[in-house]
């Protein structure tokens, strides 16, 4: 009963308020007919019904001619009578205003690199010159009444031009930004005449920045103070205050009530008073935002207190201000500072007391960056700098700081760059930087007191860090990888690092030399990862003594020489990854004793020789192998079917002949679609595969590809016909062989191919009509064969056979795309229909058939919002109650009525389940169908599919009943299903 008079309260406040709606949605009616011109068949559109007035075009085009733009050509769309649609020109799309001239000459950076790795990114100032406008800004601004931004940012040809006074006259200005815009002398101070000014930007580069110099100074801040009314952003970095605005631009700031932002740096100011409570503004300080105040030269000894009340401040730069003495407490107060720098000053005290009271925020602390380097902070670092978790930027370098460094610094698990150079601490590394994942940089030089031996992990892997190879004593696992190290593995190197390591990754850095036959005394050694550098040289003979070695990756050095017989020893050997060197000679016969062997990569060598059957009679654990690349012969082994596990095949680039092996159909791995997971600690696998007509590098990813690739020998013979039982295969080259006969008819049984290439060959017959169900295709080759007949079109082969290229070299082939159609026929792809007399057709009555479409708009949305009210009412009204569930689909589509099947009619929610579907984890694909309509006949379903969408087949499709809890059972898995608009809330039980 509450229900029903809730309903009934609705019920009469609607029809209360009815009248009131449909004046209202008549007014606006009204309003946009008389403003803008109606047009639109499929929909609405409304446009400007005035282009821009000509007074204010006329004012523009003064205002061009009094700028140089000879080199970049920016204004050369500024022509035609509707000034609206120039560039850079923005207009009130109702009064055709102009209120907006954004004509920002946006940089172009450079990137600045050392041994390969970006330094920083600089601006290019000879692109930026290019670029840029310049010349003199006309007075006809002034005709623009109804300007309110302006940016002229980065135009650097202005050359020391003055800021012309009467830019303080566009009194409706709410935004301007002439930074970076090389203008010279005093600003204007008509500026205080600009009340409406939310955003100011003047600021200027630093000089050494920069290859010209144009100084702005301001001689009396004191006009700041006719902007207090609305500004919240300034920033005058670099502007010179000269004579008394040195010292009295505390008093013109603190009149900005609305200020949010304020950047100061670089401005040679010489005051900040120790206390502002004197000042009549001082309380408009409180609402801080960003306070920017480096590099000027305070005659303050301190730090003034006040700046430590500003609870709201999120940053903070008083970097290279002059400033000594201790920091109070009260930066505890700073709750909400994201960026903290008081580098290059003077200030000294315990680091304890800072970090203590930035720590008093515990949780609430978000600082990121802290910047305390250059200075004369002293002391320990503390434990509780471990609270700070946000930290990403953490600089103590250059300080007096002793002591050990704590092991809590590992919990800054955001920390990308850790700066302790030049200090006095000592002690070990703590075991915990290796916890600091994100990290990129880590300096530690300069450092003479710290203890370099390492007990259990090192990872310093992603940085910077360059000079020789440091090595610990009693270290277990020493990660270097991608940093900037150069000169030779040290030759000593099983002397200095023991015998109980575990890991050694050097990769992806600049070392050279030969790999030092010490390494083999290391017994323990379980990965050992050298790729991605220069090493030459034969590898050493010694591999007998580390027989528990589980991963080698040698890849992408300048390695040559033959793969000597003691790699046989390693028998635990589990990755085997030498491609991209100079190894020539056979495989070594030993190889076939390490049977633990599941990825092997020996492409991009010179290998010659057979490939030896013992890779699939005695190597049977093999998932990848990848020979490309080298100077094989013979045959393909048909040992390598046994290979049950092989999901990763790459033959190509050989001299490999004779025919496949029709057993390749046996590849047991390839008949299913699942992938099997394999994971090894601190190591994840890279191999390069060709797919879709380029190489990639696969790595975490891996276990999903599944390929073939015989492409580039002297294969012949048919293609075997149980290739099509690989349902699971993702890729299949089998170019640029002598292969013959036809296409396999079953080709379509490859469901999942994304794929197929099958060019120069010597195939004939036609294409197989099954090759259109391959609706994951997205790379088909099949040029340079004897093919002939009518090219297959339909579903996914017709959404990529517009290039023609892909059947060229086929004269007997015919049909769209190629330009020869099938005799009898013309299958081009169809054109849009041309426009009917009817749609062409402009005369007086159009103007009054809009408004008549825009009147019959406006009630079917006042009769639609009203029918639609009491239909939800009626819902609510009388729907079942329903367990609510979170939701883990959406719909992908709506299958439309052209290419959806009939379905069976229900007045109750059901489940229509793929039958060939046996798992959850198929279930959590997606591919099953919904009726949410609860129709009785003709149902159109709603598609949740990680499939392409495709409907299923009515023979593909049995009905799920719901018990009386509203559960699905499917096979072991049971779902709770709601269906519920169109989404599907579904949970697991």
């Amino acid at each position: 009963m509450g229900g029903l008079s809730a309903i009934t309260s609705i019920h009469d406040q609607f029809l209360l308020l009815l009248p009131l709606l449909l004046q209202l949605l008549l007014f606006d009616f009204l309003y946009l007919g008389i403003s803008n011109n109606i047009v639109g068949a499929a929909g609405l559109t409304v446009s400007n019904n005035s282009s821009c007035k000509e007074g204010e075009r006329q004012a523009l085009l003064e205002f061009k001619a009094g700028l140089n733009d000879t080199t970049s050509g920016r204004l050369s769309s500024w022509i035609g009578d509707d000034c609206c649609t120039w560039r850079g020109v923005g207009c009130n799309n109702r009064t055709g205003h102009v209120i907006k001239l954004d004509l920002r000459n946006q940089p172009v950076y450079f990137v600045v690199e050392r041994a390969f790795v970006v330094e920083y990114t600089e601006i290019d100032w000879e692109a930026a010159q290019k670029s840029s406008l310049g010349g003199k800004i006309s007075p006809s601004l002034l005709k623009l009444k109804h300007l309110n931004y302006l940016d002229l940012s980065f135009n650097i040809n202005f050359q020391g031009t003055h800021i012309p006074k009467f830019i303080g006259s566009l009194h409706n200005l709410r935004y301007l930004n002439l930074s970076f815009a090389s203008f010279g002398g005093t600003i204007p101070p008509h500026f205080g005449n600009l009340s409406r000014l939310q955003y100011l930007d003047l600021h200027t580069p630093t000089p050494y920045f920069y290859f010209v110099e144009y100084e702005l100074n301001i001689n009396n801040p004191h006009w700041l103070s006719g902007l207090s009314s609305s500004l919240r952003y300034l920033n005058m970095k670099n502007v010179s205050f000269t004579g008394k605005s040195s010292t009295d631009w505390i008093q013109a700031v603190t009149m900005l009530p609305s200020l949010s932002e304020l950047h100061l740096s670089f401005c040679e100011l010489s005051n900040i008073p120790l206390s502002i409570s004197s000042l009549p503004y001082a309380a408009n300080f409180t609402s801080l935002l960003v306070l920017e105040l480096a590099w000027n030269n305070f005659n303050s000894s301190i730090i003034p207190p006040w700046i430590f009340n500003i609870t709201s401040l999120t940053v903070l730069d008083l970097s290279g201000a002059d400033t000594e003495g201790r920091i109070p407490k009260t930066l505890g107060n700073l709750c909400n500072l994201k960026r903290l720098d008081l580098s290059y000053s003077n200030i000294n005290g315990e680091i304890t007391e800072y970090v203590n009271s930035l720590s008093i925020c515990n949780s609430n602390s978000r600082l990121e960056t802290l910047h305390l380097g250059y200075t004369e902070v002293s002391g320990l670092i503390p434990s509780s700098i471990g609270n700070l978790s946000f930290l990403i930027d953490l600089d103590l370098s250059s300080t007096q700081l002793s002591g050990p460094i704590p092991t809590s610094i590992g919990n800054l698990s955001s920390l990308i760059e850790l700066d302790l150079s030049d200090t006095q601490l000592s002690g070990p590394i703590p075991t915990s930087i290796g916890n600091l994942s994100s990290l990129r940089t880590l300096d530690l030089s300069y450092n003479q007191k710290l203890d370099a031996t390492i007990q259990s992990t090192v990872d310093l892997s992603f940085n910077q860090i360059n000079g020789s190879l440091p090595l610990w004593s009693n270290v277990i696992n020493l990660y270097l990888g991608t940093n900037l190290f150069t000169g030779q593995i040290p030759q000593n190197i099983g002397e200095v690092l023991g015998s109980g390591v575990a890991s050694l990754d050097f990769s992806g850095n600049f070392l050279n030399g030969s790999i030092p036959s010490s390494i083999c005394q290391l017994p323990s050694l379980l990965y050992l990862i050298l790729s991605n550098n220069s090493l030459w040289g034969e590898l050493p003979n010694c591999w007998k003594h580390i027989k528990g070695l589980t991963v080698l990756y040698l890849s992408n050095n300048n390695l040559s020489g033959r793969i000597p017989q003691s790699i046989g020893y390693l028998s635990s050997l589990e990755i085997l990854l030498l491609s991209s060197s100079n190894f020539r000679g056979k495989l070594p016969s030993s190889l076939r004793k390490c049977t633990s062997i599941s990825s092997l990569d020996l492409g991009t060598n010179g290998f010659t020789g057979n490939i030896p059957t013992w890779i699939g009679e005695s190597v049977l654990a093999l998932r990848l192998i990848r020979l490309h690349s080298n100077f094989f012969t013979e045959e393909i082994p048909s040992q390598i079917c046994k290979l049950s596990g092989l999901h990763i095949l790459d033959l190509s680039h050989n001299n490999l002949s004779r025919f496949i092996p029709q057993c390749l159909g046996n590849l047991s791995h390839l008949e299913s679609t699942k992938a099997r997971f394999t994971r090894y600690w601190h190591y994840e696998e890279h191999m390069k595969v060709v797919t879709k007509g380029r190489e990639l590098e696969y790595t975490s990813t891996l276990v999903l590809v599944n390929s073939i690739d015989l492409s580039c020998n002297h294969l012949s013979g048919k293609i075997p016909d149980g290739i099509t039982r690989l349902v699971g295969l993702g890729t299949l080259n089998l170019s640029m062989n002598h292969l013959t006969g036809k296409i396999p008819e079953k080709i379509g049984d490859l469901e999942y191919l994304e794929t197929l290439d099958l060019s120069r060959n010597q195939l004939s017959g036609e294409i197989p009509p099954t090759i259109s169900s391959l609706t994951f295709l997205s790379h088909l080759n099949l040029s340079h064969n004897n093919l002939y007949g009518k090219i297959p079109l339909s579903n996914q082969i017709q959404t990529i056979s517009v290039d023609a290229s892909i059947y060229s070299g086929n004269s007997g082939l015919c049909g769209w795309p190629l330009p020869n159609n099938c005799p009898g026929t013309n299958i081009s792809p169809p054109s849009p229909l041309p426009p009917t007399n009817d749609d062409a057709k402009v005369d007086g009555d159009h103007q009054n058939e809009e408004w008549m479409d825009m009147l019959w708009f406006y009630i079917g949305g006042v009769m639609g919002f009203i029918v639609g009210f009491w239909a939800a009412v009626w819902v609510f009204h009388h729907a079942k109650g329903y367990r609510q569930l979170p939701m883990y689909y959406e719909a992908d589509r709506i299958a439309s009525t052209e290419d959806s099947t009939r379905w069976p009619g229900s007045s109750d929610d059901k489940l229509y389940q793929r039958k060939k579907q046996k798992s959850m984890a198929e279930l959590l694909t997606g591919d099953f169908y919904v009726d949410h309509r609860r129709s009785e006949s003709d149902v159109v379903g709603e598609v949740i599919s990680g499939r392409g969408g495709r409907p299923l087949k009515t023979e593909e499709i049995k009905e799920v009943e719901p018990d009386e809890h509203g559960i699905f059972t499917l096979g072991k898995s049971e779902i709770g299903i709601q269906m519920h608009g169109d989404k599907v809330h579904s949970e697991t039980i």
